[in-house]
């Protein structure tokens, strides 16, 4: 019996697109992302600090790398059959450039293993490749009661396309909301859920310069529903590295069976040449 991710589906309407750039002008109008204020650190450009994507385009003429270390596991359990998947993201690369004071261009690279299993059948290995990329640009800065805004737009080798409106606001020096409201759209030829919305939330707080924590959530309409929640914790070396550390759990609001996913992630971002 083989069984994969994408074999696992449950029942609900969904609509089907018939133009792919009909779905992408809609999604123009409604798309949302997460966090960061206007300052010459690291902190506010990197998206490593939770699901939720920075609010803030690299600062112009600057390079920010990253690195780091992914691990998931799935466990789906039901009256038939036990199935488990592991995934190990390593190395997870990304280098971004400021083309402009409100817009740069960004690319990621991933190497996954993978390994499942199956009760009837076994287990097995197997490793495959995964690169985004696109650009990120800033619509607003926070201003009294006004948020951070940015808009990013990345095409992803999974065969989707990745709009985002990132939002942030700073409560005084240490306290930092943001979220995401956003929109992927696969390819209109796979015939169930050619688009999925997705929204997250993200808190953040500095305890003393350089060292903070922050918690995550992020819901999504894909496969099944679900909320996927993590903290972490973040050490700023100085203005340009800072390294990170997280975890957390994916709760199934649906499913035909028993499923229970964990993930992890540690790694640093390094920003260099730059000025805001």
């Amino acid at each position: 019996m083989s069984f994969t991710k994408k074999d696992l589906s449950y029942s609900s309407n969904t609509f089907y697109m018939k133009k792919l750039y009909i779905t992408l002008f809609v999604s123009l109008a409604f798309t949302t992302v997460s966090f960061c204020q206007d300052t010459n650190s690291v902190s506010p450009i990197s998206d490593n600090l939770g699901n939720t994507e920075s609010s803030h385009a690299i600062y112009k003429g600057t390079l920010l790398t990253s690195l780091s270390m992914d691990y998931n596991e799935l466990k789906y359990n039901s009256e038939y059959s036990d199935h488990s998947f592991k995934t190990l993201g390593a190395p997870v690369i990304s280098v971004g450039y400021g083309l402009f004071k409100f817009m740069d261009f960004r690319l990621t690279y991933g190497l996954n293993h993978d390994r499942s299993y199956y009760s009837q059948v076994g287990s097995r290995s197997s490793y495959h490749s995964n690169i985004q990329f696109g650009s990120k640009i800033n619509l607003f800065q926070q201003k009294k009661w006004m948020p951070e805004l940015s808009y990013s737009l990345y095409y992803n080798s999974d065969e989707f396309v990745a709009n985002t409106l990132a939002f942030s606001y700073n409560l005084g020096d240490n306290f930092r909301l943001g979220g995401n409201f956003g929109l992927e759209l696969y390819d209109i030829e796979l015939k169930t859920n050619p688009r999925q919305w997705y929204f997250s939330l993200n808190a953040r707080y500095e305890f003393f310069e350089g060292f903070g924590a922050f918690a995550d959530i992020k819901s999504q309409d894909r496969v099944y529903e679900y909320m996927k929640t993590q903290i972490g914790v973040y050490y700023r070396l100085n203005n340009n590295m800072q390294f990170h550390l997280n975890g957390g759990k994916v709760f199934y609001v649906e499913s035909n069976g028993d499923l229970n996913e964990y993930f992890s992630s540690g790694g640093f971002s390094w920003m260099l040449f730059g000025n805001k």
